[in-house]
């Protein structure tokens, strides 16, 4: 182990958020504290005593209440939500189980569990839940209505201050339901964007929103979203968007000169073969005809070649004549719907390099080469 680089990640990164945002933040956490304890002081309906007992976990809450009032966990019902369940499973746990030690580790993990499970994840909710358990004795006199006055009185009274308060300045929204939302304008230039990281970064800025968050973590978010994006886009593009079209084709009963001629003249290396019916029946590749010269004669390459495109006058032959005595037959036939990621699959696995596309009814409508998967990916990577 790296010791100077472990003592290294003690060291905590830059912060984005601007001072303005912290010394706000800092002081609508102090108005807020200030007025819960003075409602405390004055209020005549419950103890005194056993509602600052709740006070430590109420400070917490007010500092992600304020400081992070976009966050998750910062919402009203995580708030609310997190204390009452604590509350509840401390002072059970206070009263059923005598040991210190193990009603405090079982008060915290059943909290944290049953915050999981109705989604009210709040980290003071911990301290609610070990508040109780070590002040069990005093909590005891007022067993679960303790709940109700004053856990849940003081958690209602956070939330009240943080909608009044937060919703007070210019871009902060609390609850975040409350942000509107904009509709963004389509645009008519499907062009690429660069997006980089600094975009990101002036966009929160621009939109007043500021996020606790280190350039690294930025960098790092911004690299997984690029990624997702990027998958995206290839789960979105399909056969058809890719596919060369109009297609050549030729029939079974084509002779080769002509099969040849189309390759050689349109500078490709395969050619669906299809039916009446436009429906592919194989498919013949540059490969395949020169896979029949012999290369052990001692004819020229040249003369072998001729004479095996040439098709025979004699009314009977041995030799090779038409494409379909020529075509692979097992061809693999992609939808024109289908994706690109599914292509890419099958491009990897059935190790070809050209499929025949078809529409629902089977009918050849393109085809996609190694090529065209090049391509799409090249532009779908600017």
């Amino acid at each position: 182990m790296d010791i100077r680089n472990l003592l290294h990640s003690f060291v905590p990164n830059e912060s984005t958020t601007p001072w303005s945002e912290k010394l706000l933040s800092a002081f609508l956490v102090f108005i807020s504290i200030s007025l819960i304890v003075w409602f405390t002081q004055i209020a005549q309906f419950y103890d005194i005593n056993h509602s600052l007992l709740l006070l430590v976990s109420i400070g917490a809450s007010a500092i992600l209440v304020f400081a992070v009032p976009h966050g998750k966990l910062s919402q009203p019902w995580p708030v609310i939500g997190s204390h009452v369940i604590a509350a509840t499973i401390g002072i059970t746990c206070a009263k059923y189980l005598p040991n210190l030690v193990i009603a405090s580790g079982i008060s915290v993990f059943v909290s944290t569990l049953i915050m999981y499970f109705l989604r009210c994840l709040h980290p003071p909710g911990g301290g609610t839940a070990l508040t109780v358990v070590f002040a069990s004795p005093v909590i005891s006199e007022l067993g679960y209505g303790f709940v109700i006055n004053p856990v849940l009185i003081d958690s209602l009274l956070l939330v009240v201050l943080g909608v009044v308060l937060n919703n007070l300045i210019p871009n902060r929204y609390y609850p975040y339901t409350l942000k509107p939302q904009h509709k963004e304008k389509q645009k008519s230039d499907t062009s690429p964007t660069l997006l980089t990281q600094g975009d990101i970064s002036q966009a929160l800025e621009k939109m007043g929103i500021y996020v606790d968050i280190t350039k690294s973590e930025l960098s790092h978010i911004y690299a997984i979203a690029s990624d997702i994006a990027q998958q995206r886009k290839l789960e979105i593009l399909t056969c058809q968007d890719i596919m060369s079209q109009p297609v050549l084709s030729v029939e079974y009963g084509d002779d080769l000169e002509t099969v040849w001629k189309l390759l050689s003249e349109n500078k490709i290396k395969a050619l669906p073969i299809i039916d009446k019916r436009e429906q592919v029946q194989g498919i013949v590749t540059i490969a395949d005809i020169l896979n029949q010269l012999d290369a052990d004669s001692k004819q020229k390459l040249s003369d072998k070649f001729k004479k095996f495109i040439k098709k025979t006058d004699d009314v009977s032959t041995d030799k090779l004549e038409y494409a379909g005595h020529l075509m692979t037959k097992n061809v693999i036939t992609l939808n024109q719907h289908q994706p690109l990621d599914d292509v890419l699959k099958i491009f990897f696995q059935s190790n070809k390099r050209h499929f025949p596309v078809v529409d629902d009814n089977k009918k050849l409508v393109g085809m996609i080469t190694s090529r065209n998967i090049i391509e799409a990916l090249n532009f779908e990577l600017k």
